[in-house]
């Protein structure tokens, strides 16, 4: 029996570029081949750093380095050492005899882990790390070039087409092997339109002289890449623009480094975990300068390499790129995968792994932030007066809440998610996301407080509503809203919304007075319909609203619970109502109202016969509606009266059902069709036939024609209200459409006789020119040439001059 560490090694010393980022796998399924051609199915936890492989049913898998076959994992006496049982692995349930000498999930000391660790961070050149940081939003172009190379070898081809990787890669609109959407698209997506990604790709894919097995031995127990480095090398010196369309100068630098290097590589991963070229991400001094680029060969380039076997996935290439070109740190423990970050097991976010690789969601909102693409954020920090918050689930949606003083470097983020991924399995539960950040911290590391964490409402859902998790979140609830150091937050979150896509809650503890929000109600009509919702603030939530005793509303109203007075009205009011607001805790404040219900009443009642000519259509004619006498029954002159139209007077069209319209369908009145009843104006209508609207220049109401749509011989009768204070006034239209070429519908038609016996004189338009006494005086009114209708005692006559 030979112990075997599992080692990750890559040898890239001075790695000093860029903070510490690795692939991350959480219960990652991959497969592998046993020597005996059998292919079994292993869980990958952990990152470059450090990782360990278990059976499904959670037993810790090493390779047998004897015979090569993934075998169950047995533990030294010390714990320092995994080695080999013999028992190979063949996937599905342990056999009974591996119960019998191991348990599962066993794992080195944690001391012996982080030896491993440092010592790898050694070779690694990552011992000198400083603290991870994104990219600010100032610092992040708008568009970032990367490039793609695809490499094959001799002996391994893709089975992916080169076209597959563009759309994949670069498309507006397409998408393959079910990805959600292309790589551009997702960071378009993310950052609300701000970051435009592009991955050039090479015309050609580069062809590696010798086959798979040079480059990654079946044997190696590290990292093979200085054999690959030279292949990357030459893919990358042989881009030009004449062949290709770009070359290196064209890519994005972060200073005098290539911000991202992609790198797919024809087929399967090695048959080892860990070792040969297995995906990583890394950094590497490539020598690029050539006559297509001046770059120094003295700088490290930051790359990821993945193999392309029978399908591309988007999620660990949008983790690894959101490395390259976001600067997003790791957000999971390198030294121990039993760390006590809160809200690792729920996974919210993708933040510690991809568990769906074909459509990755959207980052936390810290990330977000720091790269500029929370587009709608709420600062609540200093909302203390229990006021609601709305935050719905859309990119760049958050609310904040900042720490001060000593705290300073501490923050609350609140968002709207639909899942979390507790125990590897999707589970949809919408509610409000509370996350903790701490801008000294460093989830990566023990010893230090977290980057990232959370508060979850349950440990079973961490997210909060109102079937989920406490009533309230603040400094005394469990979870406590209280800052790494102990120090209170100040933060009081209560009220949660039901479970949506947009959700609410109240902030702050501190509420105002009870007290109306309503200033007013407004005046209604007798047998008019009535509404008013009354509006409150302050105290505690829900309220109630009432009559004070001795008070009454008009019959036909009343006043519900929630503050609506609605109801029609029977009888006219004028006076006080006075109003009780009571809240959750019986707090009372009254409000007295002015309420005014007018009680209308039809004092006179006109009919007009009107003709209008069908030559004149949209001219019409004038109708003077006993202009003066109207004028008395209000008590206002005319031209007060039409000074106050729309306003304290109103005009409203009466329907042959009795209904009344109140909204004009012309510009000061109302067209109808030749029912009677009130049609809309359109460039196209065929019913809108006549309008009936009040004059403004005061000579009383306009009658007349839609141009096309009536004929001489139609007619219609319509009815108007004229309202002024209580009263209303009665106008019924009889309209005649006639024809003035035709003598015989301009002579002896019938209207109301004056009572003056004066002769009236129209043009030949219809409009009233003046009176006369005689026949004769038509001379003193100094009429031009033209055809002239005169009216006396309801007899009309046409007179040419």
């Amino acid at each position: 029996m030979k112990h075997t560490l599992l080692t990750i090694v890559l040898t890239l010393v001075g790695m000093l570029f860029s903070p510490v980022v690795a692939r991350v796998y959480h219960a990652t399924p991959y497969k592998f081949t046993q020597p005996d051609g059998d292919t079994v199915t292993v869980r990958l936890f952990g990152s470059d750093l450090y990782m360990d492989a278990e059976s499904e049913d959670g037993y810790t898998l090493i390779r047998d380095e004897e015979n090569g076959y993934i075998c169950y994992a047995m533990l030294s006496a010390d714990g320092r050492e995994y080695a080999s049982s013999g028992i190979k692995f063949k996937g599905g349930v342990a056999p009974s005899e591996v119960g019998m000498i191991v348990k599962p999930h066993i794992r080195l000391k944690a001391e012996r882990r982080n030896e491993i660790i440092a010592r790898k961070k050694s070779l690694l050149g990552r011992d000198t790390d400083t603290a991870p940081r994104l990219r600010a939003a100032t610092v992040l172009p708008d568009t970032v070039y990367g490039v793609c190379l695809m490499i094959d070898f001799a002996d391994r081809k893709f089975k992916v087409t080169r076209d597959e990787v563009e759309i994949y890669l670069n498309s507006s609109d397409k998408t393959v092997y079910g990805n959600a959407r292309s790589i551009k698209e997702h960071f378009r997506w993310m950052s609300g339109g701000k970051l435009t990604y592009i991955n050039y790709l090479p015309k050609d894919i580069y062809h590696a002289p010798n086959n798979f097995e040079y480059y990654s031995p079946s044997d190696a127990t590290d990292y093979t890449t200085d054999r690959f480095f030279p292949v990357v090398t030459e893919a990358l010196l042989d881009i030009s623009k004449e062949k290709d369309g770009f070359d290196l100068n064209d890519l994005t630098f972060d200073g005098v480094r290539i911000m991202a290097i992609n790198i797919f590589y024809a087929g399967a991963a090695p048959a080892k975990w860990a070792t040969g070229l297995w995906p990583h991400q890394g950094g590497h001094k490539f020598d690029l300068k050539s006559k297509y680029s001046n770059i120094s060969n003295r700088n490290w380039h930051a790359y990821q390499m993945s193999n392309l076997d029978k399908e591309l996935t988007m999620g660990t290439f949008v983790h690894e790129n959101g490395h390259l070109v976001l600067g997003l740190p790791d957000f999971y423990s390198f030294e121990d995968e039993n760390h006590d970050n809160n809200i690792e097991k729920f996974n919210i976010a993708n933040t510690f792994w991809t568990p769906d690789n074909k459509n990755p969601e959207l980052l936390n909102p810290y990330s977000m932030d720091e790269l500029g693409w929370l587009s709608n954020k709420q600062d609540i920090t200093n909302i203390k007066d229990g006021r609601t918050i709305t935050i719905k689930q859309e990119v760049g949606n958050a609310a904040v809440f900042y720490g001060t003083g000593a705290n300073a470097n501490e923050r609350y983020y609140i968002e709207v998610r639909d899942k979390h991924y507790m125990n590897n399995y999707a589970n949809k539960n919408l509610g409000v996301m509370i996350w903790h950040v701490n801008t000294e911290g460093d989830n990566r590391y023990a010893g230090k407080p977290e980057l990232l964490d959370g508060r979850p409402a349950t440990s079973k859902n961490c997210m909060w509503n109102s079937k989920n998790g406490p009533a309230v979140f603040d400094d005394n609830s469990d979870p406590s809203a209280r800052w790494y150091n102990g120090n209170p937050s100040g933060i009081y979150l209560w009220d949660f919304s039901e479970p949506g896509t947009t959700m609410t809650f109240r902030c702050g503890n501190e509420l105002p007075s009870l007290s109306f929000i309503t200033e007013y109600i407004p005046d209604g009509e007798a047998d008019t319909a009535y509404y008013v919702a009354l509006e409150a603030e302050g105290g505690e939530p829900d309220y109630s609203f009432s009559l004070k005793d001795g008070y009454n509303l008009p019959a036909g109203l009343v006043l519900s619970d929630d503050g609506i007075i609605s109801g029609t009205p029977t009888e006219g009011f004028d006076g006080n109502v006075r109003i009780v607001l009571k809240d959750a805790k019986d707090n009372e404040v009254e409000k007295e109202f002015y309420l005014k219900i007018k009680k209308i009443v039809t004092v006179r009642e006109y009919s007009f016969d009107v003709n209008v000519d069908v030559n004149d259509g949209y001219d019409g004619t004038i109708v003077d509606i006993n202009n003066d006498e109207i004028s008395d029954i209000f008590g206002i002159s005319f031209s007060e009266l039409v000074s106050r139209f729309g306003g304290e007077v109103s005009l409203y069209s009466v329907e042959t059902n009795g209904d009344v319209v109140k909204d004009f369908t012309a510009n000061n009145g109302y067209w109808y069709n030749l029912s009677g009843n009130v049609e809309k104006w359109s460039n196209t209508t065929k019913t809108a036939a006549v309008y009936v609207e009040i004059d403004l220049e005061g000579n009383g109401m306009h009658v007349g024609l839609y141009p096309g749509n009536t004929q001489a011989g139609d007619s219609c009768t319509v009815n108007q209200i004229m309202i002024y204070e209580e009263q209303q006034i009665m106008l019924t239209y009889n309209i005649k459409v006639t024809d003035r070429s035709n003598p015989s519908d301009v002579e002896n038609v019938l209207v109301i006789p004056t009572d003056d016996g004066n002769i009236r004189v129209y043009n030949e338009k219809g409009q009233f020119i003046g009176k006369i006494e005689e026949f004769s005086d038509i001379e003193r009114l100094g009429l031009t040439h033209g055809v002239y209708m005169l009216e006396q005692c309801g007899k009309w006559y046409k007179i040419v001059k």
